[in-house]
Formats: structure tokens, sequence, C-alpha cells
């Protein structure tokens, strides 16, 4: 308490002083007694004050900062479980922080003591307030429980700490229609991940309102090891199609994440031939994007369609042919399966888009190949 009638009594400029020794140690004022004094300085205040004062416009800012460097100190715990005890304190430091910046116009957001512990990676914290009798699994506006948020935020401790109490639901739906797995894969999280599949309660093809799984944005950002987690469980659709008909495959060859298109194809489980909207096959794209390694290992499946044309008529050879991937081409050719002088819809061949596309290094190699002229 007295640390924080010193800082009550002080003027503005203190702030300032405070916000260039908020990550060092202070010979006046400790680490500890700054997080108590900006914890004991919000429950002396009510939310109507808050833009009257700055310094406690910094408690508000602060004290979940300050707090978590001192997570473990029963101290720092006790003043913050109780400054979470009241909703109307709740309400005042989550009313300012930015993930919550709306707040004040939607009144009814519905934000509990563990949604701000979960945002913030307040362990010490959360175990004190489910001690009190705190419920775990309560619901923001949007459906979004804590274990939404420690997710989304990576911390481990809280979600390993909310899964202990077995009084939540892991495949709960919030903002975007997302779980809580959603949640993890689409920021990276690996550890929250395996978390969240070691219970093996978690539907691990659930979909968000946009039609992705986490199969499928874990590829999207090329995220090589939740991938391989996510295949390790023997229960993802490593097929599942997104928008405009993409799988994990496609995305991962779209986006030339090639060690993620490899993970994928080692499955064994890859549909080889699968078309999106534009009827381009996995082949088609490789050939695309001058994936020679792809390319070589979906022609070794012997499983593929090598003539496979898209919408407009163009087979994966004539796409590596205007785009010059001369490789690529050399790889298709040498199967022996490929018509060299396959003609779209406008009866373009290889040959023909390789000369009008300046690729005279391809021109060269159909030449050789017997490619015609005409």
């Amino acid at each position: 308490m007295g640390a924080c009638i010193v800082l009550t009594e002080i003027d503005y400029t203190t702030q300032e002083y405070l916000e260039r020794v908020r990550h060092t140690r202070s010979q006046f004022l400790s680490p500890t007694d700054l997080a108590i004094s900006c914890l004991t300085l919000l429950s002396f205040h009510q939310p109507d004050l808050l833009s009257k004062n700055p310094l406690l416009k910094y408690a508000a800012h602060g004290w979940a900062e300050h707090s978590r460097r001192f997570d473990d100190c029963a101290k720092v715990t006790k003043y913050a479980v109780r400054l979470l005890h009241d909703i109307d304190k709740v309400k005042l430091v989550g009313n300012i922080v930015r993930p919550f910046g709306r707040w004040h116009q939607y009144p009814d957001y519905n934000l509990s003591a563990l949604h701000l512990c979960a945002f913030f990676g307040l362990r010490g914290v959360a175990e004190g307030l489910l001690q009190d009798g705190q419920e775990p699994d309560l619901q923001d506006c949007n459906g979004e429980r804590p274990l939404h948020y420690a997710a989304r935020q990576g911390h481990q401790p809280i979600v390993k700490l909310l899964l202990e109490t077995s009084h939540v639901e892991v495949n709960a739906r919030g903002t975007n229609d997302r779980n809580p797995l959603l949640c993890a894969t689409a920021n990276g999280h690996e550890g929250v991940a395996k978390l969240l599949l070691e219970t093996e309660k978690v539907d691990v093809n659930a979909r968000d309102k946009d039609g992705w799984t986490s199969l499928l944005l874990a590829t999207n950002r090329g995220d090589e090891g939740m991938v391989k987690l996510l295949l390790e469980t023997g229960k993802v659709d490593v097929n599942a199609k997104f928008v405009y008909g993409y799988t994990p495959f496609s995305l991962a060859i779209m986006k030339e994440h090639e060690g993620v298109a490899m993970l994928l194809l080692e499955t064994g489980k890859v549909d080889v031939d699968a078309r999106d909207a534009r009827g381009w096959t996995p082949l088609y794209l490789a050939a695309t994007y001058g994936k020679e390694k792809i390319v070589k290992l979906l022609l070794e499946t012997g499983k593929v369609n090598a003539n496979a044309e898209d919408r407009i008529g163009w087979t994966p050879l004539c796409s590596a042919a205007m785009n010059g991937h001369e490789r690529v081409a050399r790889l298709l050719i040498e199967t022996g399966k490929v018509d060299v002088d396959a003609r779209d819809a406008l009866g373009r061949t290889p040959l023909s888009l390789a000369v009008m596309f300046g690729k005279y290094r391809v021109v060269k190699l159909l030449s050789e190949f017997g490619a015609s002229k005409r």
C-alpha cells in the first residue's frame, strides 16, 4: 500500500519516469513493488476516472506486463487475483488494451478474468482464480473461451492449466468459427497444438467459416513442424479442399513451400490428380512453378496423368514451356507419355507457346524431341 501512496502523490512526470525504467530495476521502486503498485492503484479507482488520470491509465496498461514478470510471486498473484475478482475492474483493465479496444462500444462483451489471464499469459493468477472457483470455460460475446485466447497467443502453461481442469470444451467455436486448434495452427504455436492433440478429443479436420482446416492453415504458412505434427495424428484429411478446390498439396506448391509439399506427398495419401476450379492438377502446378523435385516425385508415383488438360486445354508441358522451365519440360518429355504436340483450345502447342514467350532454350529442347513446327 505504501508504494501506491508514493505513486499517487507524485506528479504526471512520474509516468514518463516509469516508462523509462519499466524494463530495469530502480533503486527507489523494485519491479515487484511496481507490479503491486499498478494493481493496488487500479483497485482503488473507478472506470470513469481512467481518462482523467494518466498514471491510472499507465497502471491499466502495465499491470499485466509487470505481473507476468513475477507470476510465481505469491504476493503479486494475491493482488492480481483480488483485482480480477471485481468485474468492474476486469472491464477497467480490459477496456483500454488493444485486443478489447471496442469493448466500450459493447458493454456486454462478457469478458472474464480468466480471458484476461489467458491473453496475457498469467498462469499463477489464472490458477488462483480457478482455485477460488472461477468457471474455466466462460464465453465472451463471440463464444470464445479462455482456451481460445491462450491458444491464439501461444501461452502453453495456460493451455495446460485449462486442459487439466477437465472442464473445457476443446472443440468450442469462437471468432470466425474457429476452435482452439485452428487458433493455434493459424498463429504457428506448435507447442499449444501438441497439447490440444494429446487430449485425443480435438477435431483435427474442423473448418472455420472460410473453409480453412488446421492442415490448410499450417500449409499456407509453410510451417513444416506443424504439418508434421498434424500428419502424425493419422486422422487428418490430406485432401481436404479449400476455396477454388485447392488441396493442402496444391496449396503448398502454389505457395512454393517445397518442404511441406514433400511431407504431404510422403504420406502416400495425396490425390496426385486432384483438380482445382481451373482444372489444374498438382503436376500442372509444379510444372508452372518450376518445381523440378516435386515433378520428378509425382512422375515416379506412376499415378499422375502427365497430359491432364486444364479448362483451356493446356497440359503441364504447355505451362512448363510458356514459363521457360527447361528441366521440368525435359522430365515430362522423357517419360515418353507426354504429347509434345498437344494443342489447346486455340490450337497452340508447347512449341508455339515457347516461341511466343521467348523461351528459346525450351524451343530448342522441344525441337530436339521432334515437336512439330506447324
